[in-house]
């Protein structure tokens, strides 16, 4: 259904009112040349005048204009990004020639990836990736490129762990997903002798 604008009447600048129906809201914005417009569509309310249908639309208008300003800065996030999400963007931003970047890289993808990276990330705790810490120190991870179930020392499990994990969930700390890094919450291990 295409939108005529001239059904609507201005509030105030992005946001327009149905002339027929006071439920009914247009916004429109302009970032970087590109377009954006939705159509709000208010449960009508017994009782309420106009002016409450606009004062409820523009409380709307803040949200959608907050997520909408998100996506004109090509950041994706939403309550149901996952981790995998998260390092697929920590690694664009990564020079991948440098040998450090590409042994974290080959880190979280043989180690993290199948287990956390399947998690949101707005539901990890420190909790979890303690445990996973835990599990690379003690119990292993099967390492398909050596055929073989490894144990980690504390430094590989909890220092790349911490480390890697740690500038990921900054890019969602930073970009308002999450509110504390979870990493920053972890127990600290104490060093583990090699047998």
């Amino acid at each position: 259904m295409a939108i005529n604008k001239r059904d609507y009447e201005k509030v105030e600048t992005c946001l327009f009112i149905h002339k027929a129906k006071p439920n009914v809201f247009l916004l429109r914005k302009v970032i970087n040349g590109k377009y954006f417009t939705k159509v709000l569509i208010l449960d009508l309310r017994a009782g309420w005048s106009k002016r409450e249908h606009k004062n409820e639309a523009k409380k709307e208008f803040v949200k959608w204009l907050e997520n909408i300003n998100k996506q004109a800065k090509g950041l994706k996030f939403k309550d149901t990004t996952r981790v995998n999400d998260l390092f697929e963007i920590w690694k664009s931003k990564k020079d991948r020639s440098k040998k450090s970047v590409a042994s974290d890289i080959a880190f979280y993808e043989t180690y993290l990836q199948d287990g956390i990276g399947k998690e949101i990330v707005v539901d990890v705790i420190a909790a979890q990736i303690d445990e996973i810490i835990y599990n690379l120190m003690h119990v292993g991870k099967f390492n398909q490129a050596i055929g073989k179930i490894q144990i980690l020392s504390k430094r590989k499990a909890y220092d790349n762990t911490r480390r890697i994990l740690g500038e990921m969930f900054d890019i969602a700390l930073r970009n308002q997903l999450i509110v504390v890094n979870p990493c920053s919450l972890l127990t600290k291990v104490t060093s583990q002798t090699k047998k």
